[in-house]
């Protein structure tokens, strides 16, 4: 079995010493409980994905899911 991912969204507080708190709760690139932090993206990844999958054909979503699934 491949390596299992876990995307999450998180909206931040509008406080900044909350946000860097969230932020630096997640170490990028070290250990989390078992788990690695292998990246990190700020906006809203998952809705910016949902998006591009409305506007792409069919077919090119698809060959995009079959070429992560192959990572």
């Amino acid at each position: 079995m491949g390596k299992q991912y876990l995307t999450v969204v998180i909206e931040l507080p509008d406080d900044q010493e909350q946000r860097n708190a969230v932020k630096n709760a997640l170490p990028l690139f070290e250990d989390f409980h078992g788990g690695w932090v292998t990246a990190m993206y700020l906006g809203d990844a998952i809705t910016e994905n949902e998006l591009f999958e409305k506007e792409a054909k069919a077919k090119v979503t698809a060959r995009v899911r079959r070429t992560a699934a192959g990572l």
